[in-house]
């Protein structure tokens, strides 16, 4: 029994091409085999070598996209992005900030870390908005929050100290001007 191409090959195969569509509009041989695989006219041992073949295709290029670069940004969507460098140093790839089960974290994003394209920097009231979103730094991803001045201020603040000087973001400095803001937004009861 010849057993065709999966729904779930189908789909990869659609995602993938879509990346490198340029290169396969170019071969006509690679065109026939991807047109094979969308009408499901393949086998699943076909399919798998299709995809291997696909997947060695350079990417389309992007037309006046800026490369990313390594930083912290934020979609139109409000959806935090790090964008980071691999161990070789020749390419970046994407993490979004997640929070799920009490715990803020990092998680790659597969095939939005290569352009700028819907990125914003980064700036301190987009981090704000997101770590008190959250309750976490959207920097270091720590809870906001604790005993001391600066700790009790990132609660206010949206972030902590340490990651506000790094990104340059405001925050209050000395504890005179933590405790002034502590003071400011919950005033202590006479």
């Amino acid at each position: 029994m010849i057993k065709l191409i999966t729904p779930r090959q189908q789909d990869f195969v659609a995602t993938i091409a879509a990346e490198r569509s340029a290169a396969i509009m170019a071969d006509r041989a690679m065109l026939d085999r991807y047109t094979d695989a969308v009408g499901g006219i393949i086998t699943i041992g076909q399919a798998s070598a299709l995809i291997d073949a696909i997947k060695a295709l350079p990417r389309n290029a992007v037309a006046g996209a800026a490369k990313a670069e390594p930083g912290f940004y934020v979609r139109a969507d409000g959806e935090a992005l790090r964008v980071v460098t691999t161990q070789d140093g020749k390419r970046t790839y994407a993490k979004r900030f997640v929070v799920a089960d009490g715990r803020a974290s990092w998680e790659y994003a597969p095939g939005v870390g290569a352009t700028l394209a819907g990125l914003t920097p980064m700036d301190g009231p987009a981090a704000a908005a997101i770590g008190l979103r959250w309750n976490f730094c959207v920097r270091c991803c720590a809870a906001l929050g604790g005993d001391t001045p600066a700790a009790k201020c990132s609660a206010i603040v949206g972030y902590g100290a340490t990651c506000a000087k790094r990104e340059g973001w405001p925050f209050p400095q000395g504890v005179k001007a933590q405790r002034d803001l502590i003071a400011k937004v919950a005033p202590v009861a006479a």
